[in-house]
């Protein structure tokens, strides 16, 4: 009856509103739904169903790019020495990147998983000469794109949670990366 249980609770809701707001900024389908619906009242939904057989693909009635593309931008704006870094044809990292932060996002509250997801990271990115700005500029341009996705239903609260649990696992990824980087340099 303690107040542990009402704090596992919360953990538990505000991990399913992380993995719930995570897959509708990434869905492009749904993304685009949104957008178009955000200003659409309720009464033109009949006339909206009407039309909708005669109204051009959504990719030509919208300007949104995918999350990855979004996210890129974001990112090599925030870093635009990075680019450098990433090869010619960064789409491929951009979607690698995706899918690491899908399981970030789904075990934000698992330490042990965070934790072994971090070394992975560490390891496979020592070699780059990352600075703690790159860790800040990619949780910025994380939480910017997210914000962007998800517009109106991007709450200020919803945001709160996006930047507590991006900046703890920017820290934590640059922690980890750190810490590979020395042992890398101890071993030569």
């Amino acid at each position: 009856m303690g107040n542990g249980n009402g704090k596992h609770e919360f953990e538990e809701v505000q991990t399913e509103l992380l993995r719930l707001s995570w897959r509708l900024a990434c869905n492009d389908i749904v993304n685009r739904a949104m957008v178009e619906d955000a200003t659409m009242k309720r009464s033109d939904s009949k006339v909206s169903e009407k039309k909708s057989s005669k109204l051009e693909p959504v990719e030509a009635r919208t300007n949104l790019l995918n999350f990855h593309h979004e996210f890129m931008a974001q990112y090599f704006n925030l870093c635009p020495d990075i680019k450098s870094r990433f090869p010619k044809n960064h789409i491929l990292v951009a979607k690698m990147i995706m899918r690491f932060l899908s399981e970030l996002v789904k075990s934000s509250h698992n330490a042990t998983l965070v934790s072994k997801l971090s070394k992975k990271f560490a390891k496979s990115h020592q070699q780059y000469n990352l600075r703690k700005e790159h860790f800040e500029g990619f949780g910025a341009a994380l939480v910017r794109t997210i914000q962007a996705r998800l517009g109106q239903f991007g709450t200020i609260n919803l945001l709160n949670i996006w930047n507590k649990v991006v900046h703890a696992l920017t820290d934590q990824l640059h922690e980890s990366y750190l810490k590979e980087r020395r042992r890398s340099s101890r071993k030569d």
